[in-house]
């Protein structure tokens, strides 16, 4: 897509990074744009069925030192990977800082390789954490554990990023990919608006009541049930074979 940032399409999986190695893929205005409208591209792609977001030799350093990125402009990269409908899988190698981190918490499930290093270095240097990573990080790792690395800074190695899950799985660098790739792969098979309704339910059920949350899980599933694709997957279950879905 160029200005920085590769989408890459593989029938139904698809392929986004980063691709600044000279500046450890630091985060410019024009990569964040790149980002987004590659997002876009995506979330109108009913072909894609996941997206597995990666880097070089870095995920993300952070943001440029010497290109400003506005927080307060509709420019959020972040929050167009988490508007995504599909599963977004982030594999996670070196640098996973600043405005890297946010990039990572945006997507649905994360993977790194032993030599990844994760922080929030942005009040240490006398700024403030953005794209979304004050609100995403303590959902992820709880409130004390967040505010601890928010304060502090403190950069930490893959092992303890697993340990406090903000990683799922931790593997070493040169099969980061495949395990990342076989996990993306896994999501394939499931049915595009369920998987669609599930994210959905976990998003937006996080924001509400139990009440409300359970009222919109029992919407969910009432309108799956209206889809071919659920008839499909009774169907197949039935005739013994493999489902086709067709996200309709």
């Amino acid at each position: 897509m160029g200005d920085g940032v590769r989408l890459e399409r593989r029938y139904d999986l698809a392929y986004l990074a980063i691709e600044r190695p000279s500046a450890r893929n630091a985060l410019t205005p024009a990569v964040a744009e790149a980002l987004v409208d590659a997002c876009r591209a995506l979330a109108e792609d009913h072909d894609v069925r996941a997206v597995l977001v990666r880097g070089g030799d870095d995920f993300c350093v952070g943001l440029d030192p010497d290109e400003s990125l506005d927080p307060l402009s509709d420019l959020d990269p972040a929050a167009a990977l988490a508007a995504l409908p599909m599963p977004t899988i982030a594999a996670i190698r070196g640098a996973c800082h600043g405005a890297g981190l946010a990039l990572a918490l945006a997507c649905d499930l994360r993977f790194a390789a032993r030599d990844a290093t994760v922080a929030l270095p942005d009040l240490v240097q006398g700024g403030f954490p953005t794209l979304g990573s004050s609100q995403r990080l303590p959902r992820v790792v709880g409130r004390a554990k967040a505010l601890e690395l928010m304060l502090t800074g403190e950069l930490i190695d893959a092992a303890e990023a697993y340990r406090i899950g903000l990683v799922g799985q931790v593997v070493e660098p040169d099969v980061l990919d495949a395990t990342a790739l076989t996990a993306t792969r896994n999501f394939l098979g499931r049915a595009p608006i369920a998987v669609r309704y599930a994210k959905e339910a976990i998003a937006e059920g996080l924001e509400r009541t139990l009440a409300q949350g359970l009222r919109l899980e029992a919407d969910l599933y009432l309108l799956l049930h209206t889809t071919h694709d659920r008839r499909e997957g009774v169907q197949s279950f039935l005739d013994r074979r493999v489902p086709h879905y067709g996200n309709e």
